[in-house]
This record gives C-alpha cells, sequence and structure tokens, in this order.
C-alpha cells in the first residue's frame, strides 16, 4: 500500500471489525460508524477514478433501494441498511456481486450460529455447572448472559466479513497470490 487513498483504506478493516462487534453485541450499528465508513469508501473510489466516481454511487443505490424496502417491511435493521450501502460504496460495482455473495453466505452461517445458540447454552451451563461441583468458579452468569443474548440475527457480522473479503482481495499480502 502506498499513497493516501491507501492509507484510506487501511482504516476500513478495523472499522469493519468494530461494525462486526457491535452489531454481535448490541444488535447496534451506529450512524457515525457507516457514515465514516462510507465517506472513507467514497474518498478512496474517488482516488482511484475520479471520473467514475458513478459506479460506487450506482452500487450503493442498487443496495439502498431493496434493502430499504426491506426495512420498511421490518425485515432488516436500519443500521444494516446504512452499513450495507457504505459497503456497496466500498465494493463499487464490479466487486458487488462479490460483496453480495460472500455476505449472504457469511449471514447464513450467523444465522445458523444464532439458532443453535440455546443449545450451545444449554451445553455451557452443564459444563460449569460441573466446573463449578470441582470447586471451579469460571466466570458468573456466563451461560446466563448466552441464554439472554439480544434477539435478532446480527447481519452486520456478515456484512463486515463480506467487506473484509473485498478488502483481501484488493490488497493481498506480500508474497500471496
Amino acid at each position: 500500500m502506498s499513497g493516501t487513498g491507501d492509507i484510506l483504506a487501511a482504516a476500513i478493516p478495523g472499522l469493519l471489525l468494530y461494525a462486526a462487534f457491535t452489531d454481535l453485541t448490541s444488535r447496534r450499528l451506529s450512524n457515525r460508524l457507516c457514515a465514516l465508513v462510507a465517506v472513507l469508501a467514497l474518498a478512496w473510489q474517488f482516488g482511484q477514478a475520479p471520473a467514475r466516481i458513478w459506479a460506487p454511487l450506482a452500487a450503493g443505490l442498487l443496495v439502498l433501494v431493496p434493502l430499504g424496502w426491506f426495512w420498511s417491511r421490518g425485515w432488516l435493521g436500519g443500521g444494516d441498511v446504512k452499513f450495507a450501502t457504505a459497503l456497496a460504496f466500498w465494493a463499487g460495482l464490479s466487486d458487488l456481486p462479490e460483496l453480495l455473495l460472500v455476505t449472504t453466505l457469511a449471514g447464513g452461517i450467523v444465522a445458523l450460529g444464532v439458532l443453535l445458540r440455546p443449545w450451545f447454552a444449554q451445553r455451557l451451563a452443564v459444563v460449569l455447572a460441573s466446573l463449578s461441583a470441582l470447586g471451579l468458579r469460571p466466570a458468573g452468569g456466563v451461560a446466563a448472559r448466552l441464554a439472554l443474548a439480544p434477539r435478532g440475527v446480527p447481519y452486520g457480522v456478515a456484512l463486515a466479513g463480506g467487506g473484509l473479503w473485498i478488502w483481501v482481495q484488493r490488497f493481498p499480502a506480500p508474497g500471496i497470490s
């Protein structure tokens, strides 16, 4: 990486990981975070090809319209819509299909994890009870917190995974082809 554009791009992975963490723990994606990702993505895209800035804007519109409709039906959170739109700016038209595919696959994995959460919480409760019976005191209430985790699917985690996939494709580690 070199240049101002790449400095902008270097901030993206940290922001995506932060977004995934906050969505996983609170089911919230802040407006500021979505706006920051959008601004950095558009600034990076503009730095790459100023005359083609329409392409990431079109990608954002292609994502915003259908997901906005999903939001209006209560099927998706507003933060997810804004975050997905910001990531579409990052992907642009050329990488939008790949972003959507990877995000969809990651979303399926996240949804499966949410469905299996009660099963894992029950198994964890048995393990923690066994440890307590042996006199070991693991962190209190871990199983209870797992069972009472916020409802819904944290699609921000899947979106962040798709955005990270695009980042890795654009900036592969040296020596990896």
